[in-house]
């Protein structure tokens, strides 16, 4: 599956293809529209981890 190059964490992506209106009817494919759906989802993700601080003493202390 493409989505696995992401390097996403499986059960995120999972959910993503299950759980975010992609694939609801479980029939193991998705259409145009479900397939750009879950690629915008997946982007988000990649754009929030690549907004994480990689070192955890770089995170605000709240945070910690």
């Amino acid at each position: 599956m493409i989505w696995s190059c992401s390097k996403l964490d499986r059960g995120l992506l999972r959910a993503i293809w299950y759980e975010e209106e992609c694939d609801l009817e479980k029939r193991g494919s998705l259409d145009r529209e479900a397939f750009a759906r879950g690629m915008w989802r997946i982007d988000e993700e990649l754009r929030r981890a690549a907004k994480r601080p990689k070192d955890p003493r770089q995170l605000p202390s709240y945070l910690r």
